[in-house]
């Protein structure tokens, strides 16, 4: 099992404390594998001419270096390069995608977790890239064609211009959302064809089992974190008009379907729990289940999810306490990867018992591409049935006990379809 890290693709290690094998490798019989690869400017910029030339998703080319790693050098270390499982979450389950829909990566693993991919959120064009790199460089106070002097900046500099480029979408708002993912992959016709939600839904990705989930309120973190005060029922109309207009492809009909679909809560003072819910839906739950729908087949079975319970222990810290009693991006972490077992959070019963059924899903399927069957074999495990399009079903998980549901948001998501952007 090979883990991407998420964070945005600015942030992030694999030598996160929770990203820890242990519990995988002693009682689930896996290999497993974290890695780094070049985060932010130096993973994704876009800038200059010629052969000097930066021309991005350099983080992807690394990824793909350490999978090729893996394939010459696993068995040395007990692995078997013919069962490669990437598993990874936000910026993690978007690098999956892509390596899906890369066919430079086909031979390189068998099968994917996807967990939390935003895949309603748009990937940049060249221009769109090239634009942000511009930005950049004006910070640095360079040309954006002078590798030389952009390369001679001190790692300080780059990291403070690479925060204010990122700010600089906000002004440019051709597509608000870009905001949520400053740096990252873009279409280049190299590493990225296209949006991956469409080679997804064209049915074009390659066909390979995945098991594919989000949270039940993603979009929690980044609205509270956007909006530090209550947002009023004016505010939410301007504030959500002024964002769907460009997003949607500028068709007023568009944002006018969505805020009836999403109407301001007139009982509240504030309206960040509806946005909440409109971006979760749009950008995650029903964007996924787009692509789902793409990519049943006999030869690709999909697995999928949504995780619904909000941990008991106080692991947010204190820059994220509107997370607390909610199941915000990443609050499956703490039991995919069994936090319990390197007693890094003081788990319930019923959290000891979730964080094992998840770890033996994952653990099964990376066995034998299905979460059902496999060495390790939970007591509490319900049938996963694989998502068709017939009876939609998928896995809540959540406490006192996970159980197999049908249509995750069917009306919703519905909806989406009818809008047809993602």
């Amino acid at each position: 099992m090979m883990w991407i890290h998420g964070g945005q693709f600015i942030r992030g290690s694999s030598e996160v404390i929770l990203y820890d094998g242990q519990y995988y490798a002693n009682k689930t019989g896996v290999v497993v594998v974290t890695f780094n690869y070049r985060l932010g400017v130096l993973g994704f910029l876009t800038a200059g001419t010629g052969k000097n030339a930066s021309k991005g998703n350099y983080g992807i080319m690394d990824q793909r270096l350490a999978m090729q790693w893996v394939q010459e050098n696993i068995d040395a270390f007990g692995g078997d390069p013919k069962q490669v499982t990437l598993f990874g979450e936000s910026a993690g389950g978007m690098s999956i995608s892509v390596h899906l829909c890369n066919n430079q990566s086909a031979d390189l693993f068998k099968q994917g977790i996807i967990e939390s991919d935003p895949l309603g959120i748009p990937y940049r064009t060249q221009d769109e890239a090239t634009r942000l790199g511009k930005y950049f460089a004006e910070e640095l106070g360079c040309h954006h064609d002078d590798m030389t002097c952009m390369a001679g900046k001190q790692p300080q500099d780059i990291i403070v211009a690479q925060t204010k480029a990122g700010n600089k979408l906000q002004v440019s708002l051709k597509y608000p959302i870009e905001i949520f993912v400053p740096w990252g992959p873009h279409v280049d016709g190299v590493e990225l064809l296209e949006q991956t939600v469409d080679t997804f839904r064209n049915g074009h990705a390659q066909k390979k089992p995945i098991i594919i989930g989000t949270t039940s309120e993603e979009a929690v973190m980044y609205v509270y974190e956007g909006f530090g005060k209550p947002v009023s029922a004016l505010g939410y109309y301007e504030y959500m008009t002024g964002f769907l207009l460009p997003s949607l492809a500028i068709e007023p009909w568009k944002v006018l379907e969505v805020l009836r679909e999403y109407p301001a809560d007139k009982s509240s003072d504030d309206q960040r729990p509806i946005m909440s819910t409109l971006g979760t839906e749009w950008l995650f739950t029903c964007a996924n289940r787009a692509a789902v729908r793409g990519h049943v087949g006999a030869q690709n079975d999909v697995f999928l999810y949504q995780f619904a319970h909000a941990f008991s222990f106080p692991g947010w810290g204190p820059h994220f306490q509107f997370c607390v009693n909610h199941s915000c991006h990443g609050a499956e972490l703490p039991f995919s990867w069994h936090g319990n077992s390197m007693d890094l959070y003081t788990y319930t019963a019923e959290e000891v018992t979730l964080a094992d059924l998840m770890a033996c899903y994952w653990s099964n399927f990376a066995h034998t591409g299905n979460p059902n069957n496999g060495p390790c074999q939970e007591k509490s495990a319900p049938e996963w049935p694989a998502y068709d399009d017939d009876a939609r079903k998928y896995v809540q998980f959540q406490t006192p006990a996970s159980m197999a549901m049908q249509d995750l948001d069917g009306p919703s998501c519905n909806f989406w379809d009818s809008i047809n952007d993602y």
